[in-house]
């Protein structure tokens, strides 16, 4: 089945993903779902059909508009994460704010916090929260909460980080400067607007930054504790408190003068929020946020390639929204997702891989599950994913990682090893043929068109394959098909057969 890509143009409007000069045309049902697998948990019939009714604009106004999902405070009894595992699956598959959902978690790879050593439901909730009600913020005020985060602070040594002691010999804790500005930010070479590296006279990568500026980005993040608790003094080292914001000590803040970017110097004498505030400034007003950002959105929610204008185009948006604001995520999420090269428009090819946590999420969203959650972080946890539990700093895989035996980089590859496949098989072996807790499928409509091999493949290619299903397997699936004689069987082995294959690995 040949996708015809809507495109034609409509009068000027003004619109909340910014100021277009034309509106985009109504979309197919194959760009709609395209459009849904980047910018939610997956799509679904009920929404596909939705989204071409209404158009890409609103249905993004309307996602900026509604409510967060949210993440309650777990009970005293909850000893780990896995009750806020449950809830987000139950977020992903029938919360309303799917696009704000899917940016906490595109986010949540980038400004990595983990439960591998902050395990405390209790600790982890805010910490979710942030990221969602952020979501559609600016970059800096995201940057400014996420530094003054109890869960950041204590996971990378942030909290109760004391000025400099010339007795004991000790120097502020750089292992913050050095993540903020790596990976959160600006990495480590200068970057061109489109993504590119940039090199000096003699071919060199130009690096960002130097043990310097490191060491002055460690200086301002000295005096931060936790919140006092309600009614009691501060003091330093206060005792834990994960849900309010750090604050600051100003006996245990270095008011000497700190070297940032972009040969930026602090004067000595100033406060802790003084210097904080003036450092996440020139964090955000770095010329590398831009490009540096928008490569990892796009790889997190439409391809792991994208060209050189993609990224540019989308670095542009977070220089300016239209309205003179840097950093406007709203209208960075609106450039990566209604690119022409994100829409399929432009004759750029390429896709990703789904992470697990996706891989199952549009699966169950496209069948209709209804789930409490309770058992789904297990299988993700069995391809590799464990949910709020990335490996390192890095996330569950570095956004450089190439496809083995290729040029082309493929992040999510790198959780794509022989156990994982047999994990994911065993994912959808149980939801077709077998039980998983707390999830249930209704099998019904599919086994009324399971009397027609042909017609089940066809309806199953629209469903879960956007219509991309190749002629070859085509054939051999309706062949298959024909040889299970009991009409739910043949509709259970329909989905185990297209679930499992390849094709619906890859997101495109």
């Amino acid at each position: 089945m040949k996708i015809h890509y809507a495109c034609a143009l409509l009068l000027p409007v003004a619109l909340g993903c910014g100021k277009r000069q034309t509106a985009l045309a109504l979309p197919t049902a194959a760009a709609a779902a395209r459009f849904l697998e980047t910018a939610s948990f997956g799509p679904t019939p009920a929404e596909v059909a939705r989204l071409q009714s209404i158009g890409y604009e609103a249905w993004l106004d309307g996602q900026f508009s509604a409510a967060p999902s949210g993440y309650d405070d777990p009970a005293p009894v909850d000893m780990d994460l896995s009750v806020l595992q449950q809830r987000f699956f139950v977020n992903a598959l029938k919360g309303n704010d799917q696009l704000r959902q899917r940016l906490a978690l595109a986010l949540g790879q980038i400004f990595v916090v983990s439960g591998n050593k902050l395990d405390d439901p209790q600790a982890f909730a805010p910490w979710l929260r942030l990221l969602s009600a952020d979501a559609f913020g600016t970059y800096a005020a995201l940057l400014k909460d996420v530094t003054l985060s109890p869960a950041m602070g204590f996971y990378l040594d942030l909290v109760n980080n004391d000025k400099p002691d010339p007795v004991a010999q000790t120097t502020p804790n750089e292992n913050y400067a050095r993540e903020v500005l790596q990976l959160f930010s600006i990495g480590l070479v200068r970057l061109n607007q489109d993504g590119t590296t940039m090199h000096d006279a003699a071919g060199a990568e130009i690096p960002t930054y130097g043990q310097t500026v490191i060491e002055g980005f460690a200086h301002v993040f000295t005096g931060w504790t936790y919140a006092p608790a309600a009614g009691a003094p501060p003091s330093f080292p206060d005792d834990t408190r994960y849900d309010l914001p750090m604050q600051p000590d100003e006996a245990h803040h270095d008011a000497g003068e700190k070297l940032l970017l972009r040969g930026v110097r602090l004067p000595g004498g100033r406060t802790a929020a003084a210097d904080l505030d003036a450092a996440i400034n020139n964090i955000a007003g770095d010329p590398n946020v831009g490009p540096f950002l928008a490569l990892r959105l796009i790889q997190r929610l439409v391809k792991s390639n994208p060209t050189p204008p993609y990224v540019e185009r989308v670095a542009a948006a977070f220089a300016n929204n239209g309205a003179g604001v840097r950093g406007d995520l709203k209208q960075v999420v609106c450039s990566v997702l209604l690119d022409p090269e994100a829409l399929g428009e432009s004759g750029a090819a390429g896709g990703k891989l789904k992470e697990p946590v996706l891989l199952i999420s549009s699966l169950l969203r496209a069948l209709g599950a209804e789930s409490n959650g309770n058992g789904l972080p297990d299988y993700a946890a069995a391809m590799r994913q464990k949910l709020f539990y990335p490996t390192s700093v890095f996330n569950y895989y570095p956004p450089t990682y190439r496809v083995p035996g290729s040029t082309l980089l493929g992040p999510e590859f790198k959780l794509r090893t022989g156990p994982a496949l047999i994990a994911k098989a065993s994912f959808v072996n149980d939801l077709a043929f077998g039980a998983i807790d707390g999830t249930r499928i209704d099998f019904a409509p599919l086994t009324n068109l399971a009397g027609d091999p042909a017609a089940l493949a066809a309806y199953l290619d629209l469903l879960l394959l956007r219509g991309r299903m190749s002629a070859g397997a085509r054939t051999v699936l309706i062949t298959g098909l024909a040889s299970v004689a009991d009409p739910d069987a043949r509709a259970r082995t329909a989905v185990y057969l297209v679930a499992t294959s390849t094709q619906y690995e890859v997101q495109r």
